[in-house]
Parts: C-alpha cells; structure tokens; sequence
C-alpha cells in the first residue's frame, strides 16, 4: 500500500478515549466478570496492537481475535493475556494455537479429532460456540453439544468456555434475542460439567441489556466509541461511548460561485 506523506489529511486514534470507553464499561461489571476487547480486523481499523496495549492498561483481561494471524501477531507483541478465535481454525494449527496459548472456537467432533491427530504434549484450550439464532458457526442442538462435550472430555483438549453470539442485542424488538437466550441456556443446562466462561455479552448486549451473568464481555465496537444499533437504539447513557477516531484535513481553496453556477460530474450541484 502506498503511504501519503505529502498531505494534509490524517486519522488519528485517540487511545486516551479507547481507555475511557473501556473503564465505563468496566465498572458496570461485577467483580467476578471480565472484559476481553475485540480486536479483530486490526481493531477496527484503529490499530490492533496499541489498542490492544491501551485495553490492557484500561483493565481488560483477555482478547477476542478472528483468526490465528491476529492471535499470533499479538503473541509476537508479547501480550501474555488469554486470546480467543472467535472463527474456526484450520485444523492443521490446533498444535501452534496451542503452543502459543491460544484458544480455539470448536463446534463439531469431526474437528475435533481431526486437530488432536496434530496435538503433542500440550493440550488445546477450547471454547464451545452454539449458534442459537445467529446461523454461523455453533453446535445447534442438544444431541451435538453432547458429542462434542464427549470428545472433548476424552481428547487432548482443556474445555475452557461455552458462547454463542445475539444477532439482534441491538434492536428494540428483543423478540429474537429471547430466543436466542433461552436457547444458549437450554444448552448450558445441559452440560455433564459446567466450565469457567459461560459467556454471551458482546458491546451491544452490554450496552441496553447489562451484562446479566457473562463471564466474559466481548467488548468490540463500543471500544471505539461506536452505537452498534445504527440509529433504532439511542444509548441509555449517552456519555457510554466516546469515538476514538478523528479524520482531519485541511482546505485546498475556498472558492465564490455566482447563483446558477454548476459544481461537479454531471453538473449535479448548482
């Protein structure tokens, strides 16, 4: 990509604001809660390694990434903290996720056993993901919860997690979104052994409904201080979220037209 240094145009990240939006969220949780920050897609476009250095500072305990590169690249950074792929991985790098301690999402036994044909002496630490209503990855019943569980009980595995994620936490018709909390809870009930992270919470969920009993707070998009409910929701606390990015330019010319004079391709402005 070629970098433009001869202009007077710049995005600028105020990480100072990725902390501020972080700390609110954050004391809105109880004591036993986390607060993992999404920054996945370089962080939304911000920058995933010094967002992901200003979250920790902010007091975020863990990250949420999409695909073994980002985990890695912030394993290269040295972050120490937990990591979880919120995608499937391919199955080839079940033993460097976890040689890294990275956690993989898993939703079938057939990948299961595949990936500990490739594990060694270090077991892989999984998160379960059920699709209750989203329609991407996730064990959707209970008879494929049971058979993963199965697996993973027996396998070089460390059941860690179980999560599932809302399509529609951000709407004010929370028809589907009961659906979908029903249905994860349904599920975890069904668990032989209950794990450490039971978790559903993402930034939108946090923001109008609490965190209700997440482990974990995925917090994504309100890290940089964007309403994920694109106009149908206004924030019940509209001091929640602060955008963390600016766009700035400067004028080239300012220029005095006469009425009826045209600007632009097609003469669209007048």
């Amino acid at each position: 990509m070629l970098e433009a240094i001869h202009r007077n145009t710049r995005v600028v990240v105020d990480l100072s604001i990725v902390k501020q939006n972080i700390k609110k969220q954050l004391a809105k949780l109880s004591p036993s809660q986390e607060l993992y920050a999404v920054v996945k897609a370089n962080a939304y476009g911000h920058g995933m390694i010094p967002v992901a250095k200003a979250a920790v500072e902010a007091g975020a305990t863990g990250f949420c990434v999409a695909n073994v590169d980002e985990g890695l690249g912030l394993r290269e950074a040295g972050f120490t903290q937990p990591i979880l792929i919120l995608g499937l991985s391919r199955v080839e790098d079940a033993a460097l996720l976890a040689e890294n301690n990275i956690t993989a999402s898993v939703d079938s036994v057939t990948w299961l056993k595949e990936a500990a044909q490739y594990l060694n002496d270090t077991p892989l630490k999984v998160h379960i993901a059920v699709d209750s209503g989203m329609g991407r990855i996730g064990v959707v019943n209970v008879e494929e919860l049971a058979a993963v569980e199965d697996v993973l009980q027996d396998g070089p595995f460390e059941f860690e997690g179980i999560f599932t994620h809302f399509a529609t936490a951000d709407e004010s018709d929370t028809t589907q979104l009961t659906k979908q909390i029903e249905k994860f809870s349904r599920l975890v009930e069904e668990l032989s052994v209950k794990p450490a992270h039971v978790h559903y919470s993402n930034s939108a969920y946090a923001l109008w409904h609490g965190a209700g009993d997440s482990a974990i707070v995925r917090y994504g998009i309100g890290i940089y201080g964007i309403n994920p409910s694109n106009g149908d929701l206004a924030l019940k606390d509209e001091a929640a979220l602060t955008p963390a990015l600016r766009w700035e330019t400067e004028m080239v010319k300012v220029k005095k037209l006469e009425a009826g004079d045209t600007v632009s391709y097609g003469a669209t402005y007048t």
